[in-house]
């Protein structure tokens, strides 16, 4: 405390400053001259009104995200949601107005649109019934053993209608490991990866999801694509959830912005982050580890 003091003492301090001595302790120190050249310095204890500060702050910057993810919250709600809703009211309609007229090619065109619609709103509702959850704390982590080969099976099996609309060609290189993983977030997180792989690139393009080892304990699964690859000055804020924005697909597919933040969640819950390699017009690949039975 004194070697502190005397450093700050040696100081030039004209008026008033604020100096931290010790990693939690805040003085405010008062310096003025007296006769003889000599100066006062005096030593003032504002730590208790600093952590105050600091508490303070913490508070509106809870309340500013917690108006922010409302006002996301309502935006989707009113926007994303009614979208998908007017779609299958609308084809509803078009069959109910038109069954005895219509064709056996038109109503089977009402149908895929109408079953194209209803998976969107199946998926969006699931994204946002878990990033609710995520944000309330009430997600819970529930380890188990699985089979990697079937868990990324599963996946690609539910996506491929998507990739086979786009004459995508989606596959998976085969795989022997087994992972301890929550399997609910586990599928939520390679769909939403794999879904957007595919609705980030062109027709005719493809998907492809590999795994590798990452040292004894751990294996990779990398999501790579040859889309449209994403800008350098995106890269950093894209799986923040505060500055990201949605941005439709190569086909105009609409999007909410939770994907990512939901995927980067879910990998921290499994001791990892994800990794983003990407070139505009090149495409890019997404990469989460997960630990391996042991």
């Amino acid at each position: 405390m004194a070697k502190n003091r005397i450093a700050v003492l040696t100081q030039v301090h004209r008026g008033r400053s604020e100096v931290q001595l010790h990693d939690n302790m805040h003085y405010e120190v008062t310096s003025q001259s007296l006769p003889g050249g000599a100066r006062l310095h005096t030593f003032h204890d504002i730590t208790e009104q600093k952590q105050a500060e600091a508490e303070m702050i913490a508070q509106w910057d809870e309340l500013a995200r917690s108006n922010f993810l409302k006002d996301k919250l309502f935006s989707i709600v009113t926007h994303d949601l009614r979208s998908p809703f007017n779609t299958l009211l609308g084809f509803t309609q078009l069959i109910a107005d038109h069954t005895k007229k219509a064709t056996r090619q038109e109503l089977g065109d009402c149908a895929r649109e109408i079953n194209r619609s209803g998976s969107r709103l199946l998926q969006l509702m699931d994204n946002l019934l878990r990033w609710s959850r995520s944000q309330m704390g009430a997600t819970q982590f529930t380890a188990s053993d699985q089979s990697l080969s079937t868990m990324i099976q599963g996946v690609i099996k539910l996506q491929r209608k998507a990739a086979e609309e786009k004459g995508i060609a989606l596959r998976s290189d085969p795989t022997e490991e087994f992972v301890t993983i929550d399997r609910d977030m586990f599928e939520s997180l390679l769909r939403n990866l794999v879904s957007n792989a595919i609705k980030f690139t062109k027709p005719g393009g493809s998907v492809n999801v590999r795994v590798e080892p990452m040292g004894a304990d751990r294996v990779e699964i990398f999501v790579t694509d040859n889309g449209v690859g994403i800008e350098n000055d995106r890269l950093g804020s894209l799986l923040e959830f505060i500055v990201q924005q949605s941005t439709n697909g190569t086909l105009g597919e609409p999007g909410t912005g939770l994907s990512l933040p939901i995927c980067s969640e879910f990998a921290a819950a499994h001791g990892s982050k994800i990794h983003v390699e990407s070139d505009p017009e090149v495409g890019s690949t997404f990469s989460f580890s997960v630990p391996k039975v042991q």
